[in-house]
């Protein structure tokens, strides 16, 4: 790719210390065992909880020991790179090589970030929602927040995370959205009591340490949100599905960027959708270039890279999910579209372990036969993990984006 410096805008320099306030926290690493020894495998052995008998005669039962394996291979990399040309380096007035690798170290938490978060949320056994919280929803309706209802919404978290005995790592936390946030910090100024002062005092960008109903919050960007898309029928050409402004047309014949071909039922459109968006935001194979779909532009892809969009298909669904807040729009016809929820993960602390092997991490400098210049390219090993026994102490609270 060609390097661009077109203004004064792309050749500021990475200041650090001012550059990093305008990008989101890492907030994971807050919350997660984050272990950082050279090993292949995140390996735990659990057992069953183990309960004593009384005995008035001295006589016992006995039972055999049993442990089960649960290990996780780690084999996820981190990876951001970039060419540069020697005529960049000479005239930039500053060293670009060592601002780039500055930024590919905020990429790549970022990257480890959106793993380990996937990862927690895919694997907490909980569920907070709108049938728990007011017993007459259907399962996974989510929470429309207020500023009314955080006091309920709060206690009813505390309430499943102390019945899952969440407590043994000190005050749990729960790591939600600004919007989500925004209607706890309400109800807070509402109040008028000693929640309201810590909340406002802490910030809305950092760990509060217990100010919300006994649980610590995390205030981040970076949350997984996703809608669900149901058809009951093949949509039809030139209908439309939008992401973050980015368009997918389905067509006929594809021959625009963006386009994705129209399949012969229901399924295979849908199929088609995801394989398209898959690709365009860099987290699924570029297989179909060219006749399934026509890649999007590289500001497109950039778009959807940034906002970690990724899809998933069914017979009959299409499920987004983003880790940025976006708006998504359908011109589908026989497709209804569900609400757009996000996630608000509460727990005990340490529940989850990231792995970022010591001996993982690589940068460097490589020439690149036919380019006057340099590939500066960054990796990290790492991946991450919630332990058998630990899956219990996690729960998503769905609420409405």
């Amino acid at each position: 790719m060609a390097n661009v410096f077109n203004s004064d805008v792309h050749k500021q320099q990475y200041d650090e210390g001012v550059m990093a306030e305008l990008r989101d926290s890492i907030p994971m690493n807050s919350v997660s065992k984050v272990r950082t020894d050279n090993v292949e495998y995140i390996f735990n052995r659990y057992g069953d909880d183990e309960s004593a008998e009384n005995t008035t005669d001295g006589t016992y039962s006995v039972t055999d020991a049993t442990y089960t394996a649960d290990s996780k291979l780690i084999d996820q990399e981190a990876v951001k790179s970039h060419r540069i040309r020697y005529k960049e380096m000479a005239r930039e007035g500053f060293d670009i090589a060592l601002d780039l690798a500055d930024r590919h170290g905020f990429a790549m938490a970022e990257a480890v970030h959106r793993h380990s978060a996937k990862t927690a949320y895919g694997l907490a056994n909980g569920v907070v929602d709108n049938e728990v919280l007011a017993g007459s929803a259907s399962a996974l309706t989510p929470i429309t927040l207020s500023s009314s209802n955080p006091d309920d919404v709060g206690a009813t978290i505390t309430q499943v995370l102390q019945e899952r005995e969440a407590y043994g790592m000190g005050t749990p936390f729960m790591m939600m959205s600004p919007k989500a946030a925004k209607n706890f910090n309400l109800f807070s100024m509402g109040a008028g009591f000693e929640v309201a002062d810590n909340s406002l005092r802490s910030g809305l960008f950092q760990v509060n340490r217990g100010s919300l109903f006994g649980l610590d919050s995390i205030v981040t960007n970076e949350v997984p949100r996703s809608i669900v898309l149901t058809a009951t029928g093949n949509v039809t050409a030139a209908d439309t599905l939008t992401i973050a402004g980015v368009v997918f047309s389905v067509v006929a014949s594809p021959s625009a960027a963006g386009d994705v071909d129209l399949g012969g039922d229901a399924a295979t459109t849908l199929s088609n959708l995801a394989t398209a968006i898959n690709a365009a935001s860099g987290q699924g194979s570029t297989s179909g270039a060219g006749t399934t779909y026509i890649a999007q532009s590289a500001a497109n892809q950039l778009t959807l890279k940034n906002a970690g969009v990724t899809a998933v298909a069914t017979a009959t669904t299409l499920t987004i999910t983003t880790m940025r807040y976006v708006t998504i729009s359908e011109s589908l016809g026989n497709v209804t579209a569900g609400t757009y929820t996000e996630n608000i993960l509460a727990g005990i602390r340490n529940a989850v372990e990231i792995v970022l092997p010591s001996n993982g991490f690589h940068s460097e400098e490589k020439s690149v036969t036919g380019f006057n210049g340099i590939e500066l390219t960054t990796t990290q090993v790492h991946d991450a993990h919630v332990f058998y026994k630990n899956r219990d102490k996690l729960v998503r609270v769905l609420v409405a984006a």
